[in-house]
């Protein structure tokens, strides 16, 4: 009995692994056709390598499509390189057509364009915005980031899409976006630290915070308030300098990737910029620093474009606006934690750039899956947005030279909403003016300016425009009154300088030699186009500006005094030297008198 039941359980565990030995080859069958089908729909949402990353811009970059508004033109610009040897790159995307490209060549450059890529970078003649990620290694949402906005800057328009899911990552706005993209030069800069990325830290391969290593601009870092045991005992104790110019290097070395970014910049004058960190959500503005090292808020002179372009990208991101943490999603990078030597700081005093620093998550490194589709797609909707407004809510236009119409350089050009700025503050205090742009090669400028109200409801403000260049005998200035700056200003200032060169335009030329040849006797005729004017079939330059005129007046003035003064000394002289002589002449001839007569 005992040995027929061993018997039939033997046959049953015979018969289940027979079973289970002919489901496992049906399974084994079957897994080589779903392993095969994985390659083609790889996840979506995958940080991209170093190489990856640079191999997915040069594939857009070459794919740049063109639109009725022109070609759109991509390009890959190497800006420096990291501490182990990676190339720190850009990517610049703009329309030829609106980069003074001639549309009968179809876009192409024509041959007196061959420039430089350094006199084309300073040579814009429209808003330029800029796009950073990647500043800290551990922080790789940036990369993704920068990377879907060049897609979508490269990519059909707006208006054109018919993909539901591409129209839902974009701005809400179809108008807005395709001004961005048509009417603005844009550059992507993913990774500003690929070495740190490859190893997954904040800091570089010298270990190295970048956003700690910009030179000192607005505020000195304070001295500690505890004295170091070295300097108690009597060791030499350094005291904390100020770095105050770029090319300052008496102090210490920047970073290789620090100096690619500051170079850059300083080329290129972007209008705005964003900064993508991770470890928080929330819009960051400055002052990162304050003068004390205190936690409180340390106000820039734009602090209300500032913190309405802050205000902006938090609104159009959604999450962000409804932080708990921070009021509105928004924050005074000194009031939420100093620091020194940020970015930020560094790019709005030395290159006039409104930089934002934008937190993009709570959770640095999120996972790859759907909910950083969607961190992605809420922050591009936002850098549009703010994009938009930092770039065209603005003054902006060309600085000439009166008479030669050539492009002025390096002129200051200041904005102020006489509403608003200089006006005293809650705290007693008066509003400071906000920072001067000034022009490129071009003679052109853009400065953001505040407005009261909602772009969109078409508010009009006053605003006073000074502009001043380096060989000018005087200020521009001019009041806009009752103007809708919804949209911006457009401006063409002209201005009288010292060392304007005696030429006429080739235009001007062309209308002074019709006008002579077609006239029979010498007349006098004005040409209003400058300060020249026609006399009998020639062309001469009219007379100097009144100031220069009275400079000269009093110039000659002085010398004629100077003359008739020395003349009358030395005539003083004169009528001296005849008088003794006449004098002593007198005496000699006069007769001796006896000595007895002289004795009483």
């Amino acid at each position: 009995m005992m040995i027929t039941t061993t018997t039939a359980l033997t046959k049953a565990l015979l018969s289940l692994c027979l079973l289970l030995h002919v489901f496992s080859v049906e399974v084994e069958a079957i897994r080589p056709m779903t392993t095969e089908r994985m390659p083609s729909s790889p996840p979506k949402n995958k940080y991209k390598t170093n190489e990856e990353l640079r191999d997915a811009f040069d594939a857009i970059a070459k794919n740049c499509v063109e639109t009725s508004q022109g070609k759109r033109h991509g390009e890959v610009i190497p800006i420096g390189s990291s501490v182990n040897g990676f190339e720190i790159f850009a990517m610049r995307v703009r329309n030829l057509y609106d980069d003074h490209r001639d549309k009968s060549n179809n876009g192409e450059r024509t041959t007196s364009e061959n420039e430089e890529d350094d006199d084309v970078l300073n040579a814009q003649t429209t808003p330029s915005f800029g796009f950073i990620g990647n500043m800290h290694g551990d922080e790789p949402v940036g990369r993704e980031i920068t990377l879907r906005l060049a897609e979508w800057a490269c990519g059909e328009d707006d208006n054109h899409r018919e993909n539901e899911e591409s129209s839902s990552f974009f701005g809400n706005d179809i108008e807005k976006a395709s001004k961005v993209k048509t009417k603005a030069t844009l550059y992507f800069i993913p990774t500003l630290n690929p070495d740190g990325f490859a190893k997954r830290r904040r800091e570089n391969a010298n270990n190295i915070d970048l956003n700690r290593d910009f030179p000192f601009i607005e505020f000195a870092k304070p001295e500690p308030r505890r004295v170091p045991h070295h300097v108690k005992m009597g060791a030499p104790h350094v005291q904390n300098r100020r770095v105050n110019d770029l090319y300052d290097n008496t102090l210490r070395q920047l970073q290789p990737e620090t100096r690619s970014i500051i170079e850059f910049s300083k080329r290129v004058n972007l209008t705005g910029a964003l900064n993508y960190h991770e470890g928080a959500l929330v819009a960051n503005y400055p002052w990162d620093g304050n003068l004390d090292g205190s936690t409180k808020y340390s106000r820039a002179p734009d602090d209300k474009i500032f913190k309405r372009a802050a205000s902006l990208y938090a609104q159009s991101h959604g999450e962000m606006k409804e932080s708990k943490e921070f009021v509105g999603g928004v924050t005074n990078g000194a009031q939420w934690y100093p620091l020194w030597g940020g970015m930020q700081d560094w790019h709005y005093v030395k290159t006039q750039t409104l930089d934002i620093t934008i937190e993009v998550n709570d959770r640095k490194w999120p996972l790859e899956d759907e909910r950083l589709g969607e961190i992605i797609r809420a922050h591009c909707r936002a850098s549009i947005d703010t994009a938009h407004d930092v770039m065209f809510v603005s003054a902006r236009g060309f600085v000439f030279d009166k008479s030669s119409n050539e492009a002025l350089e390096k002129c200051e050009v200041r904005v102020e909403n006489l509403d608003f700025d200089r006006q005293l503050r809650n705290d007693g205090q008066t509003n400071k003016p906000p920072l001067p742009v000034f022009t490129n090669k071009r003679g052109y400028f853009v400065k953001p300016v505040f407005i009261a109200g909602e772009t969109s409801g078409g508010t009009t403000n006053t605003f006073e425009i000074m502009v001043t260049c380096p060989d000018a005998s005087q200020t521009h200035r001019q009041k806009i009154t009752d103007v809708d700056v919804s949209n911006g200003v457009d401006l063409v200032v002209r201005i009288l300088t010292s060392n304007s060169k005696k030429t006429v335009d080739v235009k001007q030329m062309a209308a002074l030699r019709a006008s002579s040849s077609s006239s029979s006797s010498p007349s006098s005729s004005s040409f209003h186009g400058g300060a020249r004017s026609q006399r009998g079939g020639a062309t001469r330059i009219s007379p100097k500006s009144k100031k220069s005129k009275y400079i000269l007046f009093c110039v000659t003035l002085t010398i004629i005094v100077i003359l008739v003064r020395r003349q009358r000394r030395r005539r003083a002289k004169l009528n001296a030297v005849r008088k003794l002589e006449t004098n002593g002449q007198t005496f000699l001839n006069s007769p001796v008198p006896k000595a007895s007569s002289l004795i009483s």
